[in-house]
């Protein structure tokens, strides 16, 4: 049986661009450098951001280094001018006129003694104030009750034989103060005396004062009963201020001996400051340096400011290109669809004319050269009477090419095939097939998919018709299946065979094999909104296409 195929024909169309779509796309490819240029500015901003952060985040660190460092410093200090006034103790304390119990004489040197301002020197028992340098010589001045002392201060007196008391009232003075203690070395069965050095408020002001340190940079002193001694800022001093609750809970209270150091986040006055504390193992104060949180995170802050201004002007050149290129992009889509539906035009116009030829060929086989084979036929039968061996033969001969010949009018277009509905002709087709090739064809075909539009029927049609004769030509099968289901918004023909030249292969290896007759259906089937797709199988093979209820307006 001859084979029943599109043939090979085959187009090559490719629309010229249409109006502005064309200007479009030119234009889209007059400025390529655009877009890379744009990347190249944001890599560029993306690298010099890191760097300006790193930069940002060393200003930070170097901040809370001198933080730090100012800590560090002001302990030192407060060690060197505690350690200065226990020498000048120390040398008293030997003085004759203390070991000959002079104490007016004594008195007079302690008022002779260079010391430095708001400090003072005095004398004491356990019982009595002897002797102040602030004050004329009296033989008694006050109790020492009156001062309040620690029940273990003479002990550590003995023992330790230097204490630094914590800030306190003194009624002498009446004034607070802070001061640095040693006990004298008895001579023999003498009394026992005590020397100290008062330090007032104003001593540890001057003192804070003097320490250089960054612009903003608060300094503290607290004593080893985690009280304020002093707090001096750019433009204020404070005695005995309230420390932040957070730098009490780390502080260390009593004679430890131990240093201690760190950093911590504290509120200040109600701003969010910074400080870096470090306790002496001297003194047993601790000497703190804060600042405000604002401040130490200052550079970064600034730098977010400038990435942020930086990146709304980057992303503002972003979105006018993007917005450009959108636009243009959009001309382009839209010349694309345009041509790619006059392609689907084409096609459909291009098929049109292929079934009009068909029916035009079957037409002129069945009213011409199928009615002269007809008559010739019956002129060789009436040879075939007389006996005629030849006329008998050629009887045979002419009686084989009308069947091919019906074969093949009805392959080229069944008869009103387009006027009948898609079921019945796919049946009837598939009967006539069977009897004509001897291939059994066993169908099951749902009537539903007769309300397709008719040229989805066509096209299911002839590709039903292709994949019959692909059975009968390549696949070497006895048997075939050819269905029509509809399910899930879509109709779809399946052709299945028993054949076994392509078992097992993948869709890959019919497409490298293909001819114009698998894409011819898969362009009838695709441009309806379809697909076609094929696979071998351990069975045979199968084809299955399939076009929505609602098929694609040709």
């Amino acid at each position: 049986m001859p084979a029943v195929s599109d043939g090979p024909l085959s187009v090559n169309l490719q629309p010229a661009p249409k109006g502005d779509a064309g200007l479009s796309a030119s234009a889209a490819t007059s400025r390529p450098w655009v877009m890379p240029l744009l990347g190249l500015i944001a890599i560029a901003f993306l690298m010099t951001s890191l760097l300006s952060l790193l930069g940002a985040w060393q200003l930070r660190q170097e901040k809370l280094r001198k933080l730090d460092e100012a800590a560090y410093q002001l302990s030192q200090s407060l060690d060197r001018e505690v350690e200065t006034q226990r020498a000048l103790l120390v040398g008293l304390s030997s003085s004759p006129m203390l070991q000959r119990n002079d104490l007016k004489a004594f008195h007079a040197q302690m008022q002779a003694v260079s010391i430095p301002d708001d400090t003072w020197l005095v004398l004491f028992n356990e019982e009595w104030l002897l002797a102040h340098s602030r004050f004329p010589f009296t033989g008694r001045l006050r109790p020492v009750k009156d001062y309040k002392p620690n029940p273990l201060f003479f002990k550590q007196l003995h023992t330790k034989r230097f204490v630094v008391t914590p800030r306190f009232y003194g009624p002498q003075l009446q004034a607070t103060a802070v001061t640095v203690n040693i006990a004298v070395p008895r001579t023999g069965d003498g009394p026992s005396y005590y020397l100290a050095s008062v330090m007032g408020d104003a001593r540890f002001e001057h003192i804070l004062r003097s320490h250089r340190v960054d612009p903003g940079t608060t300094l503290w002193i607290a004593d080893w009963l985690k009280q304020g001694l002093m707090k001096v800022s750019e433009n204020s001093a404070k005695a005995g201020p309230s420390l932040p609750a957070e730098l009490v809970a780390v502080l260390h209270d009593g004679f430890s001996d131990t240093s201690d150091s760190g950093r911590i986040d504290a509120v200040d006055g109600g701003r969010d400051v910074v400080m870096s504390y470090f306790r002496s193992p001297y003194t047993h104060w601790t000497s703190v340096a804060s600042l405000d949180d604002a401040e130490v995170n200052a550079p970064l802050q600034d730098l977010a400011l400038r990435l942020g201004l930086a990146a709304g002007l980057l992303a503002l050149a972003g979105w006018v290109a993007f917005r450009l290129f959108h636009r243009e992009v959009r001309s382009i889509e839209g010349a694309v669809d345009e041509a790619h539906q006059e392609l689907l035009n084409l096609s459909h116009q291009l098929q049109g004319t292929q079934d009009e030829e068909r029916r035009r060929i079957a037409r002129e086989l069945h009213d011409s050269t199928l009615q002269h084979l007809t008559g010739a036929l019956l002129e060789a039968k009436a040879l075939e009477k007389d006996g005629t061996q030849a006329a008998s033969r050629l009887g045979n001969s002419i009686e084989q090419a009308v069947n091919e010949l019906r074969s093949y009018s009805y392959g080229l277009m069944p008869q009103d095939a387009d006027n009948r509905p898609l079921s019945q002709t796919l049946a009837d087709f598939a009967a006539t097939f069977a009897d004509r090739t001897g291939l059994s064809v066993e169908t099951a075909l749902d009537p539903a998919a007769d309300d397709l539009p008719q040229p989805a029927r066509h096209a299911l049609l002839r590709i039903g018709q292709e994949a019959l004769a692909n059975v009968h030509r390549h696949a070497g099968a006895q048997r075939a299946w050819l269905s029509l289901e509809t399910t899930g918004g879509r109709v779809t023909l399946t052709v299945r065979d028993d054949g076994r030249d392509a078992r097992g292969r993948p869709q890959s290896w019919f497409e490298a094999r293909a001819g114009v007759g698998l894409a011819s259906m898969r362009s009838r089937a695709s441009a309806l909104g379809g697909g076609l797709s094929i696979q071998g199988s351990e069975e045979g093979t199968q084809l299955m296409a399939w076009v929505p209820l609602v098929p694609n307006s040709p």
